[in-house]
């Protein structure tokens, strides 16, 4: 990626160092994300499929409704949050 600190590319940082163990790190670039666009809905999604991960099904339902406020019901991350939360598991 040639751009750097956009939230496309935080939101694929924190992807990345979430799911290569590195969470904390992952979360704050999520947290960037939110802070420079609160309406970035795929670091809204991947922030839900943590809370899921964690066995925190309010703090997926939370972001999911954070999307759905902010405009992204039936977008794709809403999609991949929703039927996540459906299943009871991450789906990636």
């Amino acid at each position: 990626m040639r751009e750097t600190d956009t939230a496309r590319v935080l939101t694929a940082e924190g992807y990345i160092l979430r799911r290569t163990g590195r969470v904390i790190e992952g979360l704050a670039r999520y947290d960037a994300t939110l802070v420079l666009d609160p309406d970035y809905h795929l670091a809204r999604a991947y922030l839900g499929l943590w809370h899921l991960e964690q066995g925190n099904r309010d703090g997926a339902e939370q972001q999911l409704m954070e999307i759905e406020k902010r405009g992204g019901r039936d977008g794709d991350a809403w999609r991949l949050l929703s039927d996540s939360i459906a299943k009871g598991a991450a789906s990636y």
